[in-house]
Parts: structure tokens; sequence; C-alpha cells
């Protein structure tokens, strides 16, 4: 029988009422909130956690959360005392926080990607993992500047677009670099009629635009012609959204005309590949072969309502206990949504007319 546990400072704690945990590529902190109801207030008695202690929540032995409790609440009334606890994983502090370090200036020159990263998360204790998938990126040699007044997870979003990676906290407290999918597959298929207890196709055009104009600047070098540095721009185009609604960016970093050309084609990318999704509510929190649902794994779906048969990319896993039962929400995305390639490739939405294309532009 599957069980959620969450351990604090080495002590468990199970027999929760209601819980969720939400992993996702688009934050960089997994979290988690458990929930326990009681007639009686001395049933708390034995919840002897306090605030900042370091945690852990567990799914049949596969760590899905290293982080702290970050929020203890405590509520009553006539009939019912509930205690509810939250936190999230060690990288929160990445999103909360901002690089500093005594005598430290926060730039680093002809650093390899991967240094770069292990110097923004050193402060924090947090290891770094580097996938086989983006080896050769993360040996690449860069400089890099933090700007002032950001948080670590906004240079490492820097990081990623300039050098085609995803930052991912995969439940064991460190920061791994990767890319979308890195050969993580499902072991069961999502079907509907199957194992689909609810399903939803969502669609939108609001964050997406008909043209993406990336500008830059940059001071050159004696090796490049002046040309090439002087107030570069480029753009990219989606041909779905037919109407005028263009955009312009200013690109945050020194930049040529091939750091804007990629920085457009990555906008129209992943914003083509977030505005069609699929999610899907599945029976139990995990698979036949005893793991729980994978983010950021290739999914292969069948689904004759939405009439969807394809792979898909997991942007999304959300394991929830409360009046369904025990549930797994999966969102779903085109697998090339977080490829950061160089170049634009095709995604395609059932009801389009054409396909969604970031069209390169002089």
């Amino acid at each position: 029988m599957s069980e959620i546990i969450l351990k604090v400072n080495g002590k468990e704690f199970s027999g929760w009422k209601e819980l969720e945990i939400n992993q996702s590529l688009d934050q960089l902190a997994s979290s988690f909130a458990f929930s326990y109801t009681e007639k009686y207030p001395n049933q708390f008695d034995s919840f002897d956690f306090t605030m900042g202690e370091e945690a852990v929540v567990e799914i049949n032995g596969t760590r899905l959360i290293t982080g702290y409790v970050e929020e203890i609440d405590k509520n009553y009334d006539s009939s019912n005392h509930v205690l509810q606890i939250r936190g999230r994983d060690k990288l929160g502090d990445l999103v909360d926080c901002s690089y500093y370090q005594e005598g430290k200036s926060g730039e680093w020159l002809n650093q390899t990607v991967e240094t770069l990263v292990k110097n923004l998360v050193a402060p924090f204790g947090i290891s770094v993992v580097v996938d086989e998938t983006v080896r050769s990126t993360a040996n690449e040699r860069h400089s890099f500047k933090i700007k002032e007044g950001d948080t670590v997870a906004d240079s490492l979003s820097r990081l990623m677009r300039l050098y085609a990676f995803l930052p991912v906290s995969y439940g064991d407290g460190k920061l791994t670099m990767t890319r979308a999918a890195s050969n993580r597959k499902a072991v069961n298929a999502i079907e509907s009629g199957k194992n689909v207890l609810a399903g939803n196709s969502y669609q939108s055009n609001t964050e997406r635009f008909s043209k993406y104009i990336v500008k830059g600047s940059n001071t050159g070098d004696p090796f490049h012609e002046l040309e090439t540095y002087i107030g570069p721009s480029r753009y990219a185009v989606d041909p779905i959204i037919s109407r005028s609604r263009p955009i312009v960016i200013i690109h945050e970093d020194k930049s040529d005309k091939a750091n804007c050309q990629n920085r457009a084609d990555w906008e129209s990318m992943v914003r083509a590949g977030k505005s069609r999704s699929y999610k899907y509510v599945i029976n139990d929190w995990l698979q036949k072969d005893g793991t729980p649902w994978p983010l950021n794994a290739t999914y292969s779906v069948v689904d004759s309502i939405n009439k969807v048969n394809g792979s898909f990319l997991s942007s999304s896993i959300i394991f929830r206990l409360g009046g369904w039962g025990k549930i797994t929400e999966i969102t779903l995305v085109d697998e090339k949504t977080y490829k950061l390639i160089r170049m634009p490739e095709k995604i395609t939405g059932s009801n389009d007319d054409v396909d969604i294309l970031g069209m390169i532009g002089a």
C-alpha cells in the first residue's frame, strides 16, 4: 500500500488527512503541504516539529522532496482542530535569496558553466549534478556577472537561456543541470477510459505574439566585425498568431546578433509550447512498477476524447490526498517546449490550422 511519509529531522510523521506535493519545471523548488484534522487538540502532541527543521518527503522509499519546514498553521473551532505544515525543497532558498559572500564581487571570468552554477549555489550548501546530456555545455567557458537585486534563481534563468540547460530539482535537494526529458520515460501510458479519472485540454494565446524582436548591445572585440555588436537585433515569427501582436525584448546580457536570434527563437518556442497543454488526473501515486509518476519525462498518451495520440513531456506533477483519495495530477506539453534549442522546430496543436513554428528573421 502506497503512503507518503513526512520526515522531520529523521522522525516519521504519517496518517495525514490531506496532502499535496507539487513538482514543476516552471518552479525551481518543489513544495509540500500536509494537513491533519482531529476533534481533540491533544492529538497534536505527537507532532513536535518546529520551524526551519529539515524535512524529507518520501513515497515507497522514493524521495520526492528534501527541504525545510517553512510554515506551521494551527486552527481550531468548536468541533475541529486542524494542523497544517508546509515547506519547500532546499532550492527554495535560491528562489528567495540573492547571492552574497563577503569579499566576493559576484563576477566570474573565463569559468565553465558548471563552475558558474556551483558558485551561485555554494553559499546555500546545495550540490550540483550535471546530466550527461548537458556535459559539453557545462564544460564551456564563459564570463558572468550577477545583476544587483537579482535572486539566485534569476541568475540561473539567465544562464539557462544563454547556455540552453534546465535547472531541475528531482527531490534530493540538489540542483540538476539537464535537458527536457533527458532519456526519462514514464512506465505507464496515459489512456482515457483506462487509468484517467479526469482530463483537460488547455489552449491560450494570451502569452503568444506574432513577432518576437530581441534587442541587445555589446562593446565588441578585435576579432569580430563591429557591425555584429552595435545595436544587434533579431526576430522570430509565430505564424499561428495572425493579427499584429509584436513584442520587443531587451536581452539582459552583452549580446551579438546570434545571441539575439537564439533568444527570439527561445521565446517563440517556449511560449508556443506552454500555450497548449493537457492535464490528467490519475488514480494512485504510483506506476505499475511501484515508482512515482515522474517529472520531466516522456509520456505516451492515448486520449480519444481530446483526440490525442502521441508522446508528451511532463511539466508538472502534483500528488494529492483528499476527497478523491490518492491521485496524481499530470500536466503535459509538447516534447519540444523546454528543449531550449538554437533553431526552432514544429509544435502542433489539435485546433491549429498550421504548425507552430518560430521562423527566423534576418
